[in-house]
C-alpha cells in the first residue's frame, strides 16, 4: 500500500462520511482499511523497505513515503487497539508507561544512559 492509495482512500472516505458524522451514523476508519489491521500488512511493508533500501536506485522518497504508510498502519493499529481496551486496561497501561519513564533500569533511561545523559541518582547528585 502506497502513500498515495492511502491518502485516495481517505479523502473519498472523508468526503463520502462527513454528513453522516454529523448525523452520529460514520463507520470506523478501520473499516476503510481492514488489512492494514494484521500483522501481515505491516510485515510486507517493513520488507518493502528493506528492498527498496538494499537497492542502489533508490531515492529519499521511495523511502519516505513507505515509511509514512507504515507509521500511518501502526498509528491504525494502535487506535484499534485502544478502542477495544476497557478503561481498567487503558489506565493500566498508562501507569505502566509512566513507571517505565521514570525507571532508572527501564527502556527510557538505559538508552539515554547509552547515549551519555545521566539520570537516576547519578543526575540527583549532580543537579546542584
Amino acid at each position: 500500500m502506497t502513500v498515495q492509495e492511502i491518502c485516495g482512500k481517505l479523502v473519498t472516505y472523508y468526503k463520502d462520511h462527513y454528513t453522516a458524522d454529523a448525523e452520529d451514523k460514520a463507520a470506523f476508519l478501520f473499516d476503510l482499511f481492514p488489512k492494514a489491521l494484521e500483522s501481515g500488512a505491516t510485515r510486507a511493508i517493513i520488507l518493502e523497505l528493506q528492498g527498496k533500501v538494499a537497492q542502489d536506485g533508490t531515492t529519499v522518497g521511495e523511502a519516505v513515503g513507505i515509511q509514512e504508510a507504515l507509521a500511518f498502519i501502526g498509528a491504525l493499529q494502535r487506535q484499534e487497539v485502544y478502542r477495544k481496551s476497557t478503561r481498567l486496561s487503558r489506565l493500566r497501561a498508562g501507569y505502566a508507561y509512566r513507571k517505565d519513564l521514570g525507571d532508572a533500569d527501564g527502556p527510557v533511561a538505559t538508552q539515554l544512559n547509552g547515549i551519555g545523559v545521566k539520570t537516576g541518582n547519578e543526575f540527583l547528585d549532580n543537579f546542584g
